[in-house]
């Protein structure tokens, strides 16, 4: 004897479904947002789905990590665009290519500038991780000492740092070169 298979429907935002005997084919997620069994659809909330995914959502948008991630991708972005899309250090233009920094992006106060980006394909990233002897006299043949030394200097600072601003800021780098 087959048994019956339960249509088990689930919110659409938290992706959470609980039965409940007392809807009558209805059920609810976990954050009292009743969905219908049949439709699978939330039929409150309809177009944003449940209120606590929704305040959580909002949380996220503004917090700092929000726009430390985008401050990331426009920094890359940036580096990608001035190196022309291609490795500093072999001359790939194809494959997987990605932004490195030369001075560790745990110092703040270097992470966003663009003085300490190189863009490497995936091969010379590996290289430049594996034998971070060799990149360092790749970097000082390619920009000299003095470059080196000042990131260094630079990477030392201490300070707070407002990731939205540096964001609009690299975001405008990088749209001002697409508009010229």
């Amino acid at each position: 004897m087959k048994r019956k298979k339960k249509n088990k429907a689930r919110c659409e935002t938290c992706q959470y479904w609980r039965p409940n005997e007392d809807l009558q084919g209805f059920g609810e997620c976990k954050n009292k947002n009743v969905i219908n069994n049949l439709q699978n659809t939330p039929i409150t909330y309809k177009d944003f789905g449940c209120a606590f995914y929704r305040k959580r959502l909002e949380r996220k948008v503004g917090s700092v990590k929000y726009w430390k991630a985008k401050a990331d991708r426009e920094w890359s972005r940036a580096v990608a665009k001035r190196a022309e899309y291609k490795c500093e250090w072999c001359g790939q233009s194809d494959g997987k290519l990605e932004a490195h920094h030369i001075i560790s992006r745990r110092y703040i106060a270097t992470r966003y500038d663009l003085d300490n980006g190189i863009y490497l394909c995936f091969t010379c990233h590996m290289k430049a991780h594996q034998n971070p002897q060799e990149f360092r006299e790749f970097v000082e043949k390619k920009y000299g000492k003095k470059r080196l030394r000042e990131l260094k200097g630079k990477a030392k600072q201490k300070g707070k740092i407002d990731y939205e601003e540096v964001y609009k800021k690299l975001k405008e780098v990088n749209d001002g070169d697409s508009k010229k």
